[in-house]
């Protein structure tokens, strides 16, 4: 066996199993993220975290801020909805649609 064969197969035993876990869990991503989140692409863990379906929209709530702040003080769209803070995120907005999907449906005007 080859030096560098070697090493490889040594560092590859190293890494932890669950860093290992996600980036396979890439190869089965459902498709590209919408434009907005295009930069959070190529690493899993910044929307999800492995085997916890529950933490996504605690992951979300803590890159939008002020929706967060909406659900608090129960002002605003998210804040005046019937849910509640703990429905998922991802109900009405499914990041994995592609570039071009538009999940936001209201006017911004």
């Amino acid at each position: 066996m080859s030096m560098a064969r070697t090493v490889f197969i040594f560092f590859m035993l190293l890494l932890p199993g669950q860093v290992l876990a996600l980036d396979l869990e890439m190869l089965f991503s459902p498709g590209e993220l919408i434009s907005g989140h295009a930069k959070l692409e190529g690493d899993c863990k910044n929307c999800h975290v492995r085997g916890r379906d529950t933490t996504q929209n605690r992951l979300c709530l803590d890159c939008h801020e002020k929706i967060d702040d909406d659900i608090k003080s129960m002002q605003g769209f998210h804040g005046g909805s019937k849910k509640t803070s703990a429905d998922q995120c991802r109900t009405c907005h499914s990041d994995h649609k592609g570039r071009g999907a538009q999940i936001i449906w209201l006017d911004k005007d």
